[in-house]
């Protein structure tokens, strides 16, 4: 049987969920870090259907913010399985 290698799934959901919680609290001092994330909106016109979360950052490009926010999961999701030793 081969040695575990890794931290255990269970935790590492936990321990990235905090994280994100806690750039979310970002919101509280003023530094909204998490604004560029996607949100889809009701629309009438294809072009309006994305746009960042954050209202300040309403003058990003919608599609902007979906290449923001893949990225952000990829790099996340990577991080993830290296931690969890998985062999990338």
């Amino acid at each position: 049987m081969e040695g575990k290698k890794g931290i255990s799934e269970d935790w590492l959901s936990l321990w990235m969920g905090l994280f994100i919680f806690i750039l979310g609290l970002g919101l509280f001092v003023g530094l909204d870090i998490l604004g560029w994330g996607i949100k889809t909106k009701v629309w009438l016109d294809i072009t309006q259907a994305l746009a960042p979360a954050s209202g300040t950052l309403k003058a990003m490009p919608g599609i902007t913010s979906l290449f923001l926010t893949y990225l952000f999961m990829l790099i996340i999701t990577e991080i993830g399985a290296i931690a969890m030793g998985v062999n990338v």
